[in-house]
């Protein structure tokens, strides 16, 4: 009996290979959506700062609300940071330079 050995084959990852690209007009559209949503979420975090100093210029403030607007601010600000990056990636693959690459 002869043992043959046989290499196991390569398995290439061909999602890793494409390069994805988004069409430049499509590409303005998604990163307007993107930018509206984080404008959104900038004014909300405004509104949070504003409760918080209301509640904290209060002689009876309420240390739970200052602490939820806190948390609240905080959760806002990691969802913009995140759509600056998704709008970064939405930039890089319609070959557009990045913008919120010091965010990172």
């Amino acid at each position: 009996a002869m043992v043959v050995q046989v290499p196991e084959p390569k398995i290439t990852d061909k999602k890793k290979e494409e390069e994805y690209m988004i069409p430049v007009s499509k590409a303005d559209k998604i990163i307007a959506l993107i930018q509206a949503e984080w404008k959104e979420k900038d004014e909300q975090i405004k509104q949070y700062q504003k409760m918080w100093q209301e509640e904290n210029a209060k002689p009876d403030k309420c240390q739970q609300k200052l602490d939820e607007y806190h948390r609240a601010a905080e959760a806002l600000r990691k969802d913009k940071k995140e759509l600056g990056e998704l709008a970064d990636e939405v930039r890089k693959a319609s070959s557009r330079k990045e913008v919120n690459i010091l965010l990172r």
